[in-house]
């Protein structure tokens, strides 16, 4: 029985060197995995080529755009964020800090702070973080530049009279004003305050500081995962300013006092600055989009009336410009909400008005 016991005893610090042994080992096999690339050289390779085409099919002017002033890279854009979101199949969760002060109790005015955390996962799993806040005290939320406005049409185009054509305020037509014509002193006009002045409408713009602060986390956390920094940059609120040069003052630009789409600001805002560098490569894409919502006759119809309002040659004032591209963004939305909103297809029968899904289709007897 003795030797039975000793046989056993032996048999078992046997097993537990064995066990400790391999313990080791894999203790070993997981630090020295920790100092390994997860790709192969081949598999990194393939992965900046797949990145460096995806570039390439993105569009300037809506996924992404210059930063004014620099030739250094190029900002990424929510468009651009979500594609590349989509191509790598990230999905993207948001946490929040978030500082509402509606009558300034707590910080002496009216405060809206969002700070955001977006991961990035896949398959369950996070695979990129970042981090974004917007708030209601920055410059362009917490100000506004109020410019003298026209009793008559609403329109911020007042200017002063020179003096060898009667002086006064006139609404000039040429800033997208009625020409309306008012007599120095006049506090209709004088009596208005001008320059950089607080926001009155400040709760117009909380909705706006929220998609801000979620956009900023998205496209750095989209940056980090993808490794896309390598060829775009953050907002460009983050990009450096440059230096001030003195020139002749640039003409003024008519607007079309319209609301400007996210995915049109940099275009837009390029036409009103006199460069036109963006529009190509952003019209193709309405074009694009025109026929995906079955509204390519549209598209094609106001392109012809453009070109024969002003033949090639005659340059095509930016006011046009503007209101051209802001009708077709128009038409786009309106075909989509129309789809979205339509019967099924077995119940469009003696329904479907002509042209809407881009042909005209029979109706059922």
């Amino acid at each position: 029985m003795s030797t039975a016991l000793a046989g056993n005893s032996t048999v078992a610090v046997e097993h537990a060197e064995a066990s400790l042994l391999d313990r080791i080992a894999e203790e070993t096999q997981r630090s020295a995995a920790r100092y390994m690339p997860t790709l192969s050289v081949k598999q990194f390779s393939e992965r900046e080529q797949m990145l460096r085409e995806l570039k390439a099919l993105l569009v300037e002017g809506i996924d992404y755009g210059p930063i004014p002033g620099t030739s250094d890279k190029p900002v990424l854009l929510k468009p651009g964020a979500e594609k590349l979101c989509a191509f790598f199949g990230y999905a993207p969760h948001y946490t929040s800090e978030i500082i509402e002060d509606w009558d300034g109790k707590n910080y002496g005015e009216a405060l809206f702070y969002y700070k955001y955390t977006c991961t990035l996962s896949k398959d369950g799993k996070p695979v990129g973080e970042g981090q974004g806040s917007c708030n209601s005290w920055e410059s362009k939320y917490r100000y506004r530049n109020a410019g003298r406005t026209c009793p008559t049409c609403g329109i911020a185009a007042i200017i002063k009279g020179k003096d060898q054509y009667g002086g006064g305020w006139i609404c000039f037509a040429k800033k997208g004003g009625c020409g309306a014509k008012y007599k120095d002193g006049d506090k209709a006009i004088e009596g208005q305050e001008v320059g950089r002045v607080p926001n009155p409408d400040f709760a117009d713009l909380i909705n706006t500081v929220q998609k801000m602060g979620q956009k900023r986390a998205m496209v750095a956390a989209v940056l980090s995962a993808t490794g896309a920094s390598q060829y775009f940059t953050q907002d460009l609120e983050d990009a450096p300013q440059p230096e001030p040069k003195p020139k002749a003052a640039p003409k003024a630009t008519a607007t079309t006092n319209r609301p400007v789409p996210e995915e049109l600001e940099l275009v837009i805002g390029g036409i009103r600055r006199g460069d036109y560098s963006m529009l190509k490569g952003v019209t193709e894409t309405l074009k694009a989009d025109c026929e995906a919502a079955g509204v390519g006759k549209r598209f094609e119809d106001m392109s012809s009336g453009l070109r024969a309002s002003f033949p090639k040659g005659n340059p095509i004032p930016a006011l046009t410009m503007e209101s051209f591209l802001l009708d077709i963004w128009d038409a786009i939305t309106e075909a989509k909400a129309a789809k979205a909103t339509a019967p099924a297809e077995d119940d469009r029968a003696g329904w479907l008005p002509e042209g809407l899904f881009g042909e005209e289709k029979e109706v059922a007897k």
